[in-house]
């Protein structure tokens, strides 16, 4: 956040004067919402510390989170049910103080709330009302001033010129100068604004007027490349801004490319586990076609035994009519064995071959049902749109399989259609919770056929034996919408919930299901 919308939301800030914190959430590990009323008042203060987006703004959001660290429990144990008595700015500083009082009987308990926006060196901090700092989000040793608990706090130097105190001609000076770095709260994007000493003093001195006038309103600029965000009219290419543009900007913007970072890692780690797995999965069908040739042990050790009994160890090899095709056929013996004994070992070798290929047909096809299970994982990270959805999937990667409890709300949608109340499992974990959790056994069941996508469950209250035509195309329209086939047309597959389990073992969402019809519905977009 730049100086001038630092400077105009701590000047938006002072009409929270009066108001108390009632909670503080943690929206990520750099990031807090402070909650405030006045009698029936509510405000929320956005408050972060991201090297890239550090901000404070008021804000009308309050979304959920269950975050949770050491810095925001010290928050809520020493600043909640404080009063804001005053808010405090200076200048370009890009620091605001809220001075916190607290009556308690007749004792007066006051403390500060001091941010500090400076990149990669942004902080909160707490301390008395003489100074001594009580916590801070970072605790800083190695800099020109150290920041930890029993410190004095003492504020980060300050530049020789700033753009709102210093006499016009001093500005304009360090303008022809060329020392416009040595100017508080003017940055590159102003400096672009202007490109003669006339352009510099109009601007420094509009920006003034602006402030002075309380002409304050949140813009957004571009240079091509980037986006930035003024309280004042610059002479730079303007966009339309949504009344929420600080939130936008500071909150969600980030908040997606976090999401975005996260999806391309866990991807990245799903596909080098699908890769591993597919390598076992060729090697599992390597041994399979081994194992086909176990019926020609079979048909040695049989014709073995047709044989008369005169010949002596130490034969290579022997050629016999097949009793089956009566067909000459060359058998490969064992020297040191007899043939009745080559039999025998010809015999042991189909049996061993028959259970080896029967481990790994079953192996087999538990490596189909894990990459089916990866696949439905890699659907669902593409469709979750916030960082919390996605941690929900996290615990599922596991190789301990430990998972965070997940509330239903959040990964299951409901909803009305014609009557019938319908629920639509929003990734894997959604899926086990709608159809081993909440589904009865005589709900309905829809789910596209060999793709990957949303279990979607039809309360079947009234206990009919089929449900009207209308509703089964409309869940099964749910399904198509809601899955990773993206055809034109797309077969899903329905029966009651008592035909569908889970087999034992199985990973979340992953059932099997019989009595099923199929219907082939248009698959259009939500």
């Amino acid at each position: 956040m730049n100086s001038l919308s630092f400077k105009a939301s701590a000047r938006e800030i002072k009409c929270l004067i009066g108001f108390s914190i009632t909670s503080i959430i943690q929206l990520s590990s750099r990031s807090w919402i402070f909650c405030l009323r006045k009698e029936k008042e509510l405000k929320n203060l956005f408050i972060s510390i991201d090297p890239v987006y550090a901000s404070i703004f008021i804000t009308s959001k309050t979304p959920r989170s269950f975050l949770s660290a050491n810095f925001v429990e010290f928050l809520r144990k020493h600043l909640l049910n404080f009063e804001i008595s005053d808010v405090i700015q200076k200048g370009a500083e890009r620091i605001v103080t809220l001075i916190l009082k607290q009556q308690r009987g007749k004792m007066e308990e006051v403390c500060r709330l001091i941010v500090e926006i400076m990149e990669k060196r942004s902080n909160i901090i707490v301390t008395d009302k003489n100074g001594k700092i009580l916590e801070s989000a970072k605790h800083i040793a190695k800099n020109i001033r150290k920041i930890a608990p029993n410190i004095m706090y003492t504020p980060p130097p300050s530049k020789e010129l700033d753009l709102f105190t210093s006499p016009l001609s001093k500005l304009e000076k360090a303008y022809e100068e060329k020392r416009v770095k040595q100017i508080l709260g003017w940055d590159a994007f102003l400096n672009d604004c202007v490109t003669s000493n006339k352009e510099f003093i109009e601007l420094v001195r509009n920006i003034r007027c602006a402030f002075d006038n309380q002409n304050l309103q949140f813009r957004l600029y571009t240079n091509g490349k980037k986006y930035f965000i003024y309280p004042v009219e610059l002479p730079y290419l303007c966009l339309k801004a949504s009344p929420d543009i600080l939130w936008e900007y500071y909150v969600e913007k980030p908040s997606q490319e976090v999401l975005r970072q996260e999806k391309e890692r866990i991807n990245k780690l799903i596909d080098r586990r699908v890769e591993k797995i597919c390598k076992i999965r060729e090697d599992v069908g390597k041994g399979i076609r081994e194992c086909e040739q176990k019926e020609i042990y079979k048909k040695w050790g049989e014709n073995l035994l047709s044989v008369p009994e005169s010949s002596n160890r130490g034969l290579r090899n022997i050629q016999v009519i097949d009793i089956y095709t009566q067909k000459p056929i060359n058998i490969p013996l064992k020297e040191n064995k007899t043939l009745v004994e080559n039999a025998q070992y010809y015999f042991k070798k189909y049996k061993k071959l028959s259970i080896t290929k029967g481990n790994l047909e079953k192996k087999g096809k538990e490596i189909e049902k894990e990459l089916e299970f990866f696949k439905q994982i890699k659907f669902d990270i593409e469709n979750v749109h916030s960082v919390e959805e996605l941690n929900s999937l996290k615990g599922l990667l596991r190789q301990d399989k430990r998972q965070k409890e997940v509330h239903p709300r959040e990964v299951v949608e409901q909803l009305k259609i014609d009557g019938f109340t319908i629920f639509i499992g929003k990734n894997a974990i959604g899926n086990d919770i709608v159809t081993m959790d909440m589904a009865n056994p005589a709900d309905f069941w829809f789910h596209v056929r060999n793709y990957p996508g949303a279990h979607i469950i039809i309360r079947n209250e009234k206990k009919l034996k089929e449900l009207p035509e209308s509703i089964i195309m409309k869940a099964a329209k749910l399904a198509a919408t809601h899955s990773a086939n993206k055809n034109a047309y797309v077969d899903v597959d329905y029966t009651q919930k008592k035909y569908v389990r889970k087999p034992k073992g199985a990973k979340k969402g992953m059932v099997t299901y019989t009595h099923f019809h199929t219907i082939r519905v248009e698959n259009v977009a939500p």
